[in-house]
């Protein structure tokens, strides 16, 4: 049986982005269903585990990386960190 030639470095890095993005957007409207709904609800429920399996993809393509190009590894390839982020604070007009 041949093996599949695996995802070039770029392919990781575009993936690894899109997949921190679709991360923190899930994260995000998570957030909003825990506050609208009970946590031991299905909607609930089912956002944590849609949260878990973006995680499980990342780390399993983080040790695909790793293993495929392991001189060029850099985790932040699947988990950038806080660097990425823009995050503004607005203070609530006294």
């Amino acid at each position: 049986m041949a093996r599949r030639p695996g995802l070039t470095p770029t392919q990781h890095q575009e993936l690894g982005a899109e997949l921190a993005a679709l991360r923190d957007a899930v994260l995000h409207r998570s957030v909003l269903v825990a506050g609208a709904y009970p946590n031991a609800s299905k909607q609930s429920i089912e956002m944590g585990k849609a949260l878990k399996s973006l995680d499980a993809a990342r780390c399993a393509l983080d040790n695909a990386l790793a293993q495929e190009d392991p001189d060029g590894f850099e985790p932040k390839v699947y988990y950038p960190g806080d660097d990425r982020l823009t995050i503004e604070f607005v203070r609530d007009a006294e």
